[in-house]
């Protein structure tokens, strides 16, 4: 029932988008949309298939190693460490109230920014299973995604060590992570269809993704607080920020904090647009991206 509706507002919105049967100049096919949803809700349903090969990347990343996959969680604290140290000095922070907004921040522009890198060469790494083997092609989209989400919940170990350490207070604002990581999870598969499809077309595209990232490192409230920022640029440099709402909505429940709801309603209009766009492209080029490898 669920597939139904959500595939019927797809295509609602493609023919509105597509302003008489073409969308910037490309026809659509008629059941292009129709092979794609299919495509998605298939690979949706071969879970085991991604989860476990999500899995297996991350023993591979860490085979032999004595601790295995909590070479994350301490490679988070010593980044939190080292920074925490620094800048708290240089912003005039106190230690203990920056170190727990400086982690929140990295653990999530951590997750954003490695989900951004690897999503354009989702199909150029999975090249030899999709030429040899008839699985649906967003069974590689999630599986980039719940390797990735694997790694936030080790970071997230870190952070709960931390908020043991300096004796922080839980409180019921902290549920609002669960709404706030589906946003953010919802986001980045959408974005990751999107990339992957550009990015097994123009090789180019990792580097740029990866030139834009450092400069929205440095623009996005991670290292330095919003408050900090005065005048009217504000709401035009920080508030369009794409990235921070997206931090936002998790990283106030982790400081037992109320997301705010521009941040929250920003996220989720943002997942709805990727949602129809990613939609939409993956069944025009879909039956392409084996060419393109």
């Amino acid at each position: 029932m669920l597939s139904r509706l959500t595939a019927a507002g797809v295509y609602r919105l493609a023919g509105i988008l597509r302003a008489g049967g073409r969308l910037v100049g490309v026809e659509i096919p008629a059941g292009s949309l129709r092979l794609a949803h299919r495509d998605i809700v298939q690979g949706l349903l071969n879970w085991r298939v991604w989860f476990g090969l999500a899995q297996q990347d991350i023993r591979l990343r860490y085979k032999r190693s004595v601790i295995g996959p909590f070479w994350i969680a301490l490679g988070m604290v010593a980044m939190t460490a080292g920074l925490g140290l620094v800048f708290s000095t240089i912003l005039h922070q106190e230690i203990q109230f920056y170190l727990p907004y400086l982690a929140a921040g990295l653990i999530c522009w951590h997750f954003i920014a490695t989900n951004t890198t690897e999503a354009p060469l989702t199909f150029i790494h999975a090249q030899s299973v999709i030429v040899s083997m008839a699985l649906p092609l967003s069974v590689h989209v999630h599986r980039v995604l719940v390797r990735n989400i694997l790694v936030l919940l080790h970071n997230f170990l870190a952070y709960i060590g931390l908020m043991v350490y300096l004796g922080t207070e839980i409180n019921i604002n902290m549920l609002y992570i669960i709404p706030g990581l589906l946003l953010l999870a919802g986001n980045m598969l959408f974005a990751g269809l999107l990339l992957s499809i550009v990015g097994a077309r123009f090789r180019d595209l990792t580097q740029i993704i990866a030139t834009g990232l450092q400069l929205a490192f440095f623009l996005t409230p991670i290292i330095w607080n919003r408050s900090q920022i005065s005048g009217g640029a504000t709401r035009y440099w920080i508030d369009g920020n794409p990235v921070y709402h997206l931090i936002e909505v998790v990283r106030a429940p982790m400081l037992g904090q109320e997301p705010p709801l521009h941040s929250f309603l920003f996220a989720l209009v943002m997942c709805l647009l990727l949602a129809a766009l990613s939609y939409i492209v993956f069944g025009m080029f879909r039956r392409r991206i084996p060419y393109w490898l």
